[in-house]
């Protein structure tokens, strides 16, 4: 199938983009110059359904357009509702509600997530409304008592030194979206080099972000036309 008249954009100076191995990138966000958009002639909704799995270390992601990976009519993803930003229509938000930390869901006001979180494969880190942030390290704190702190890195304030521990013990944590679909995550997907893997907005009224980090292991599934975003655990 031929695309006519496809526009592309170019970069002339980007760092720490691209590397020999990187062609490129391929957005699949909305918008008028989106791909979806720019081959809905010619390809109809193929790219209004698709998913992604990131992969963790040393393991295989996939990417499928046109559909979820699996085919089987048993498997059953939690979904929440797919929201269309107004003010940039290439964003796919989603609505954050709550977090829960070692089975206890955190007392967060439902205001605090009101600007809602981007769908971000490219994003590394979830950052999180600031208050948000402070009751999930105010509970992670207090569950990882046993261990030593250690300095800051980078954005990531919370952090661990675990030299010479063999087994560490990190908290459970869900992320809780709207329609009642809830994210567990994995244990790297809650500390990254030591750190807890999450980090604050500037803002309670700024969006928020769910880094590939948290995504990690799940097909996470968009239907742009059904409105929802699904996610699987343990796809990859």
């Amino acid at each position: 199938t031929t695309v006519r008249n496809f526009r592309f954009g170019c970069s002339h100076a980007v760092r720490g983009k691209f590397s020999d191995q990187t062609a490129g990138t391929m957005s699949l966000g909305g918008g008028a110059q989106s791909l979806l958009a720019q081959t809905a002639r010619s390809l109809g909704n193929a790219f209004s359904r698709r998913s992604y799995c990131v992969p963790p270390a040393s393991a295989s992601g996939f990417l499928s357009i046109g559909g979820p990976v699996t085919t089987n009519s048993t498997t059953v993803f939690a979904t929440t509702p797919l929201v269309r930003s107004a003010i940039n229509p290439s964003l796919y938000l989603v609505r954050l509600q709550g977090i829960v930390v070692a089975g206890r869901r955190l007392r967060i006001p439902p205001v605090v997530f009101s600007a809602g979180a981007v769908m971000d494969s490219s994003a590394v880190i979830t950052q999180l409304p600031p208050t948000a942030y402070r009751a999930l390290r105010r509970a992670f704190r207090n569950a990882m008592r046993a261990y030593p702190r250690s300095g800051a890195t980078g954005t990531l304030d919370t952090c661990y030194d675990f030299l010479g521990v063999a087994n560490v013990r990190v908290p459970a944590v869900s992320l809780v979206f709207g329609g009642g679909a809830v994210v567990v995550l994995d244990p790297p997907a809650v500390v990254l080099g030591g750190c807890l893997a999450f980090t604050a907005t500037s803002s309670d009224l700024a969006l928020g972000f769910i880094g590939n980090v948290q995504q990690q292991t799940h097909e996470v599934l968009y239907d742009v036309a059904a409105g929802g975003v699904g996610f699987r655990r343990g796809a990859c």
